[in-house]
């Protein structure tokens, strides 16, 4: 995970499922996995249903279409 904080954007969603892995999240009309080492924020078991906002690689979240 990179330190520079530019290098990170913000990814709101729903949690559907956790994993050691990452986590599936529902973005928008989307469903998305998100693994673990894309993110700086996946360091607790989120609850399915639950409303999250994870720090993600921008590269990451450009890749998926989550940010223009």
């Amino acid at each position: 995970m990179p330190e520079k904080t530019d290098a990170l954007v913000f990814v709101s969603g729903v949690v559907r499922l956790h994993t050691s892995l990452g986590a599936y999240l529902d973005v928008g009309e989307r469903r998305i996995f998100v693994p673990q080492f894309y993110t700086r924020t996946l360091l607790r078991l989120f609850v399915p249903g639950e409303s999250v906002t994870l720090q993600v690689l921008r590269s990451f979240a450009e890749e998926e279409k989550l940010i223009a």
